[in-house]
């Protein structure tokens, strides 16, 4: 670099000795200087790893204590419907419908508290809508308007259809 320096400045002039130490310093102060800034660059570059990997932890726990949560609240439900399921299957009882509605509700009752929210009431008469409702019955084909008649709720959460509403003809 040095040679090519000494030819760029002209070597034979008593003044491009100098102009080269003084190029060389310069070149030596911006080689400290890009060796800083890639250090800068290299810390902050593992702090933000650092702060992502703690961002996605806390995001995590939360997560998991919410389920945990949800878990606790379904627990009884599911423990009950176990149970009589078990005394059904081994024919020592019949299966009480009172008791199987008690389990959904409680189930229904704790998804609700979440958000879960259940669209459009049974036996409810609602103009057709292909975004929010599903025909029950390949022979039946509304276009949207038509009076259809809920037979089975939707379900959505925060906004976003999980299921359509199940819908017959009226």
């Amino acid at each position: 670099m040095i040679a090519w320096l000494k030819r760029l400045i002209g070597s034979g002039a008593a003044g491009g000795d100098d102009r080269l130490l003084e190029i060389e310093r310069e070149c030596g102060r911006l080689r400290l200087a890009v060796a800083e800034l890639s250090t800068v660059l290299e810390t902050v570059k593992r702090a933000l790893v650092f702060q992502r990997e703690g961002e996605n932890a806390r995001v995590a726990a939360v997560v998991r204590a919410e389920v945990g949560q949800l878990l606790a609240e379904l627990a009884p439900a599911v423990a009950r419907f176990a149970a009589q399921a078990r005394i059904f299957e081994q024919g020592a009882a019949a299966l009480g419908a009172g008791d199987v509605l008690e389990v959904a509700r409680q189930v229904i009752g704790a998804l609700e508290t979440r958000g879960l929210a259940l669209r459009g009431a049974i036996g409810e008469s609602v103009p057709f809508d292909a975004a929010q409702h599903a025909p029950l019955s390949a022979e039946f084909a509304p276009v949207a308007g038509d009076q259809v008649v809920v037979r089975i709720p939707g379900v959505t959460y925060q906004g976003m259809i999980l299921a359509k509403a199940g819908v017959a003809r009226e």
